[in-house]
């Protein structure tokens, strides 16, 4: 057994540790392909093109954190509420958006 082989490092799967910009470099480059959110998404280099993921519809957890002690104050509940709104009314948009598209021809 080749013990060096085993322990060998290699690079992360799917280039996880590479920003979008990185990423998309090397698939310009031949070198793979690559998963990236829309916002990640900087201009496309040249000979790259996307292509949307529709079934299933990719999804993610998104969280609000901030210190323990500051819970209380108004102004991070109220930071919290407004963040709560804006994502609420991006779902009622996207979702309004994904009928139109899928909707049968």
């Amino acid at each position: 057994m080749n013990s060096s082989a085993s322990t060998a490092r290699r690079p992360p799967a799917g280039g996880r540790r590479a920003g979008a910009m990185a990423q998309l470099t090397l698939v310009a480059a031949g070198l793979g392909g690559a998963m990236l959110p829309r916002p990640a998404r900087p201009v496309l280099p040249a000979g790259v093109c996307v292509v949307p993921v529709v079934r299933p519809v990719p999804t993610r957890r998104v969280v609000v954190a901030w210190r323990e002690a500051s819970g209380p104050r108004p102004a991070v509940r109220a930071a919290v509420a407004a963040l709560r709104s804006a994502w609420d009314q991006a779902e009622r948009s996207a979702a309004r958006a994904s009928a139109t598209v899928n909707a049968p021809a």
